[in-house]
């Protein structure tokens, strides 16, 4: 008789015939293969998985990595702007706004107006005392001639 199969009679006559068994008997190893597949693709698997988080987290890491590194050369840089800006400033203004000679100049020409406005002022005050010396003379000659036609005494 075969393992999985029922056969009819061996007389003479009878047809064969094979029909399956209804209540095959229990084979240990094929459940065992099984389970030791199942076993196996779970092993597979979960290497996949790993394999699969291990390169998405060092993806994101080397994101994150590249932002700080890109915020540190932003920073560094800007530093640095700043620093070119203020010696770009200061050579501008020491060259064209505050130019040593240019304001050597100025003040020759500035101290030469003060010189020119103190001496017309000088000499219009000069004048104006002259001025007023000579109405006062005026007044004094004035007021002595009235005074001696008061008196009577040519």
């Amino acid at each position: 008789m075969s393992a999985g199969c029922m056969v009819a009679s061996d007389t003479p006559g009878f047809r064969t015939l094979t029909r399956p068994d209804p209540f095959p008997a229990p084979d240990a190893r094929r459940g065992n293969r099984w389970r030791v597949g199942l076993k196996r693709l779970n092993a597979h698997a979960l290497i996949i998985e790993r394999c699969t988080r291990g390169f998405l987290d060092r993806q994101a890491a080397r994101a994150a990595r590249r932002q700080l590194n890109l915020a540190r050369q932003r920073k560094v840089f800007a530093g640095f702007a700043t620093v070119l800006q203020k010696r770009y400033r200061a050579f501008h203004s020491r060259k064209y706004k505050h130019d040593y000679y240019a304001r050597k100049v100025y003040l020759a020409v500035v101290l030469h107006k003060g010189e020119a406005i103190r001496k017309a002022l000088a000499e219009q005050l000069q004048a104006e005392a002259e001025q007023r010396r000579s109405q006062a003379d005026e007044q004094v000659r004035h007021g002595s001639s009235q005074a001696r036609s008061h008196c009577g005494k040519p």
